[in-house]
Formats: C-alpha cells, sequence, structure tokens
C-alpha cells in the first residue's frame, strides 16, 4: 500500500505562483475541490484482475497524475489528515472497500472499474467520525503492519491470505466486529470475484 512517487518535476520560474496553486490545491468558482499534493492516492482506471490496489500512499505528499489522483480527507474536530490518510488507505484495501471501490465504477469493460473525477467522491468508505480515536489509531497501526505485504490481484481475494488477514485485522481487530462475521465476509468475497466484471474471464477466477 506504500509507493513511491515515479517522477519529479521543476516549476519554471515563470509558473512559480501557478505551481504552488497546484500544490497546495484550490476550490474552483462552481465550489469543486482540488485536493493538490497529499499522500493518499485513489486508483482511478482500476484493473481488477491485475491491480491489487484501490489506494495506495506515497511517504511524503505528491500531486496525483490522472490515473492515480490525489485524495484529500478533511477530518472535523482538529483531526490529523496523516492518520486519516492511512485509515482510509487501509479501509478501501479490504474486501469491503473493494467492493464499494467498484460498485460505483464504471464497469463496462471486462476486469476494469474506471471512475471519473466527479463520481470518486461517491465512493463509500467508513466513516472515520463515527468510531472512536481509538479506533482510527488502530487502523493506522494496521495500516503500519501491512503497508509493504504484497497482495494478489483483487478478483483474486478468495484466495489471498494476506488480503483475508487484512480483513480480520481491520473488521474484528480494530472495529471490534465479531468473528462470526468473517464466514459470510468469505462467501461474499467469493461471490464477487466470480462476477464476470471482476475476473474478466481470466483463469484465475474461482
Amino acid at each position: 500500500m506504500r509507493v513511491l512517487p515515479c517522477s519529479q518535476g521543476v516549476e519554471r520560474s515563470e509558473l512559480k505562483e501557478f505551481a504552488l496553486v497546484m500544490w497546495e490545491g484550490r476550490t474552483s468558482s462552481t465550489g469543486r475541490s482540488f485536493a493538490g499534493a497529499t499522500r493518499l492516492h485513489v486508483n482511478r482506471d482500476f484493473q481488477v484482475n491485475s491491480q491489487p490496489m484501490a489506494a495506495c500512499l506515497t511517504p511524503r505528499p505528491a500531486i496525483g497524475g490522472r490515473a492515480w489522483p490525489s485524495f484529500g480527507p478533511t477530518p472535523g474536530d482538529g483531526g490529523d489528515v496523516e492518520v486519516w490518510e492511512k485509515a482510509l488507505c487501509v479501509w478501501l484495501n479490504t474486501t469491503l472497500g473493494l467492493l464499494g471501490r467498484w460498485y460505483v465504477s464504471n464497469r463496462q469493460q471486462k476486469g476494469r472499474a474506471n471512475l471519473t473525477v466527479t463520481t470518486m467522491g461517491n465512493i463509500p468508505v467508513l466513516d472515520l467520525r463515527a468510531i472512536s480515536a481509538e479506533q482510527v489509531r488502530d487502523l493506522v497501526d494496521v495500516f503500519d503492519e501491512f503497508e509493504h505485504r504484497p497482495m494478489l490481484p483483487a478478483n483474486e481475494a478468495y484466495r489471498d491470505d494476506a488480503r483475508q488477514e487484512l480483513d480480520e485485522r481491520v473488521l474484528c481487530g480494530a472495529l471490534g466486529l465479531p468473528e462470526t462475521i468473517l464466514d459470510p465476509l468469505t462467501t461474499l468475497r467469493m461471490q464477487w470475484c466470480s462476477e464476470p466484471s471482476v475476473h474478466g474471464d481470466k483463469k484465475t477466477r474461482p
């Protein structure tokens, strides 16, 4: 879940003001918010049958590109943005996070779940305002534990030990849900991975 930026830009002296606006983010005249540089980036053109991550985190703030745009959470009551970035990143890579990300996507191409810039805000995620600060910190601890763990492509979640362990650590460990939810989650995971729009007819399907 932790990745390095792929390139570095150098602003031209006559465009320094514009570069600062791009870096710090802005709000358009229509009220749309542009995040600027963040650590959290969402996979906009998600090839679910070859890519494992719905979201990733860079070590330092970076400006996302077309495929991995920046996503800036806005924690209330003086919340820590870096904490929220980690908590949301780990949630988006659980099975339920993958499902929510896939559900709001354009799924016309088999094995691919695409988002427009405007639909990115429709991704259902865990409401971090509705859980305790301790639970949010526990999610951060899960991220720190799994940030370098390799995972299979999303469509292989049904047989991915790392993804299933991540689900258990998030749902039962950080959020305190009973372990009885794991069996129905296994069924849900298998059903999702069996969807043609998810596996795209690859031999790795269930």
